[in-house]
C-alpha cells in the first residue's frame, strides 16, 4: 500500500500522532544483569506536533524513540502510531517496516555507494513489488523533496563528497520522501558545527510546520529543545519527570532535576513560611524571600533563580538594596560574562551582558528579580 504523500498536504491535515501507555523496558547488560531502561512511560504526541525528548545520556530517551520506531521491543506497554497499534501489552503487532514512520539517525546511516538521489529514493524502492510506486512517481517524489530540502543541485553526488550539513539534509529528505506521517530524530544535529546547526534547526522547524508531520526528536541539548519544541518531555532514569511547553519547562520546573538540567540556575534551600495562591514565603540563607511558586509545596523547598535574573553593582557605588558579596571567578562567555559571587555561605552564578565588575576579590552588591524566581519542590 502506497504511503500518503505529505509533500502535498497542508499543515494540520495529517491524521497522525503517537500514543505510548505503560511502556516498560528491561534488558541485560554484558554481565547479564538486568537494567531497567524505561519505567511506566506514558506519552501522547498529538498530530502535527513537534515533541522533544530531553535528558542526559542514559535517561532512556533514545530507547523510547527506538521502541516507537520498532528497533527495540519493550517488555510491557502499548504503542499506537498514526492510529495503528504497533505494540500491544508488550507484544509487537506492527513490524518496523510496516510502521508509518521515517527516521533520521545521529550517524545519518546513508549508503556510501549510492548518490544523493538514490539514497533518498531507497524507501520507495524496497518492500513488496506490488506496493512500490511506479518509477516515474519515485522520480517525481525524489525531485520534489530534494528541491524542498534545498539539495536538488547535489542529486548526483556521492555521500562522501558532502559536508555534514548536506548529509543531514539527505537523511531528512529520505525520511520524508515516503510521506510518513511521523518522523523520528535521534540527535540529528549533534555532529554539525554550531553555526550550521542553528540554520538547520530553523529550517527543520519550518519544514515540519509546512508539511505538518508529527516529529519526535531526541536531544540532550536544552537550547535545541527550547527552540524546536511544541512539547518537551524531560526524562530521568527511564521515567518522564515533566511534560510541558518550553515556557513551562524553563520558567516553571517541577523538580530539582528539571530546574538544574534546563537552563543555568541557582538552587537555594529554604523552609516554607507561608503560601498564598501563587506565591511562597521562604526562609533561606539570604533571609526571607517571597516569590512565585506552586500551591501545596513544603515544608522545605528550593528557591530557583536563573543566572540572568541577578544584578551586580560595585559596593562603593551601589544605590540598590541587596546582599554584599565577593567575586570569586569571572569568565567571558561571548554574549555575557559569568561571575561566581560568594554571598555569605552561598556561591551564586550571575550573568551580566553589559558591564565589567572586576575580577576575583572585587567587592560587589547583588540581588535578583523576585518575580522571575520560582519555588521548586525539594527532593524531586
Amino acid at each position: 500500500m502506497q504511503a500518503p504523500d505529505l509533500l502535498h498536504r497542508n499543515p494540520g491535515t495529517v491524521q497522525a500522532g503517537v500514543r505510548v501507555s505503560g511502556l516498560h523496558m528491561v534488558f541485560r547488560d554484558a554481565k547479564h544483569a538486568e537494567v531497567t531502561a524505561l519505567q511506566e512511560v506514558d506519552l501522547e504526541v498529538p498530530a502535527g506536533q513537534f515533541c522533544v525528548l530531553l535528558g542526559p545520556s542514559g535517561c532512556g530517551k533514545t530507547t523510547l524513540l527506538r521502541c516507537i520506531a520498532g528497533l527495540e521491543s519493550p517488555t510491557a506497554g502499548t504503542i499506537l502510531v498514526d492510529g495503528q497499534t504497533a505494540v500491544l501489552d508488550g507484544r509487537v503487532v506492527l513490524e518496523t517496516q510496516n510502521r508509518p514512520v521515517g527516521m533520521v539517525f545521529q550517524s545519518y546511516a546513508l549508503w556510501p555507494h549510492m548518490n544523493v538521489a538514490q539514497n533518498v529514493a531507497y524507501p520507495l524502492t524496497t518492500g513488496p513489488r506490488g506496493a512500490r510506486p511506479a518509477k516515474a512517481e519515485v522520480q517525481r517524489r525524489v525531485a520534489e523533496v530534494l528541491e524542498k530540502t534545498r539539495i536538488a543541485h547535489l542529486a548526483e553526488r556521492r555521500i562522501g563528497q558532502l559536508s555534514g550539513g548536506q548529509q543531514q539534509r539527505v537523511a531528512l529528505a529520505r525520511a520524508l520522501v515516503a510521506g510518513n506521517s511521523v518522523v523520528l530524530f535521534d540527535e540529528p544535529l549533534s555532529n554539525i558545527d554550531a553555526k550550521i546547526r542553528e540554520n538547520l534547526r530553523a529550517e527543520l522547524k519550518a519544514m515540519q510546520e509546512e508539511w505538518g508531520f508529527t516529529a519526535i526528536y531526541v536531544t540532550h541539548d536544552q537550547v535545541e529543545a527550547l527552540d524546536l519544541a511544541d512539547q518537551i518531555v524531560v526524562l530521568d532514569h527511564g521515567r518522564i519527570v515533566q511534560t510541558g511547553t518550553p515556557q513551562d519547562i524553563y520558567f516553571r520546573p517541577m523538580s530539582r532535576h528539571v530546574a538544574d538540567f534546563v537552563g543555568t540556575s541557582n538552587l537555594i534551600a529554604g523552609t516554607v513560611l507561608s503560601q498564598a495562591a501563587d506565591r511562597v514565603g521562604l526562609q533561606t540563607a539570604l533571609g526571607r524571600v517571597d516569590v512565585p511558586g506552586p500551591p501545596g509545596i513544603g515544608p522545605t523547598a528550593l528557591l530557583m533563580t536563573r543566572a540572568n535574573d541577578w544584578w551586580l553593582q560595585p559596593q562603593d557605588t551601589s544605590a540598590r538594596d541587596g546582599w554584599k558579596g565577593v567575586v570569586k571567578a569571572r569568565h567571558l562567555l561571548g554574549a555575557y560574562t559569568e561571575y561566581l559571587v560568594e554571598v555569605g555561605e552561598l556561591t551564586v552564578r550571575i550573568w551580566d551582558r553589559y558591564h565589567e565588575w572586576g575580577g576575583p576579590g572585587a567587592g560587589v552588591v547583588t540581588g535578583f528579580d523576585a518575580d522571575a524566581a520560582w519555588v521548586v519542590p525539594d527532593g524531586g
